[in-house]
């Protein structure tokens, strides 16, 4: 199976991990480095990736962490760890907030996030990205923003992604005063998971300022194929 544009590739048993560079059938470019080996209850997945040069500060594993251990237990994050590769697990257990961290890195943890919670929580990700929102958004500036356009919203909040990613940048348009489009473009990898978890975040962000009947779709994600990395979303609200 393949998620997106990186993504777990295969379900059996492997007892030799090939090292050299390699392409799964009918994917193409879309997967032809080995970044990691994980196993999960007896199986082992490989998951793939072009090179990434692009990175997201250390937040996002603290976030990270935040949720698991709130939603698993420390039973759950110690489950989630193991099946880190071992090499990268530090980061992920004890990153800092100032640090930058390697792209790739933060969408494995996505993919393991999916594998070892996904069968009791099959919208995982998108949760994530939720408990994001409302780590990153004060009691203060909820209030304040509440007196504002969630499209002002959405236009702020996206003038400090630089803040968080090296990579990457936003355009607003709106629609009047209930209607706006978000498209990021700029990003090195499409993958369905990261895709989840930035709707889950735009979602939740919306729901603190005050949006009302929200409707958020996740219009498209263009690969290099199809002339350009972007993800795009529409949202309309009362």
């Amino acid at each position: 199976m393949g998620i997106g544009r990186l993504g777990v590739y295969g379900k059996k048993k492997i007892t030799k991990t090939n090292k050299k560079s390699h392409t799964c059938s009918g994917q193409g470019w879309l997967a032809r480095k080995l970044l990691c080996k994980i196993s999960i209850q007896g199986d082992e997945f490989i998951i793939y990736s072009p090179a990434i040069m692009a990175n997201t500060k250390g937040s996002a594993f603290v976030a990270l962490k935040s949720f698991v251990t709130r939603r698993f237990g420390h039973k759950g994050w110690k489950r989630y760890l193991s099946c880190i590769e071992p090499k990268e697990r530090n980061a992920v257990e004890m990153p800092s907030t100032k640090e930058w961290y390697d792209l790739g890195l933060w969408i494995r943890s996505l993919h393991v996030l999916k594998e070892v919670f996904g069968d009791e929580e099959p919208k995982v990700v998108y949760e994530f990205g939720r408990h994001e929102a409302s780590r990153d958004l004060s009691t203060w500036q909820r209030l304040f923003l509440r007196t504002a356009n969630p499209a002002y919203v959405l236009e702020k909040a996206t003038e400090y992604w630089c803040k968080f990613c090296d990579f990457g940048s936003w355009k607003v348009e709106r629609k009047g005063n209930k209607a706006a489009t978000a498209t990021l473009r700029g990003v090195p990898v499409v993958d369905a998971l990261y895709c989840e978890e930035l709707t889950g975040y735009l979602n939740r962000l919306f729901e603190l300022v005050g949006a009302k009947n929200l409707q958020l779709e996740h219009s498209h994600c263009h690969s290099r194929s199809r002339g350009g990395d972007s993800y795009a979303w529409n949202g309309s609200w009362d």
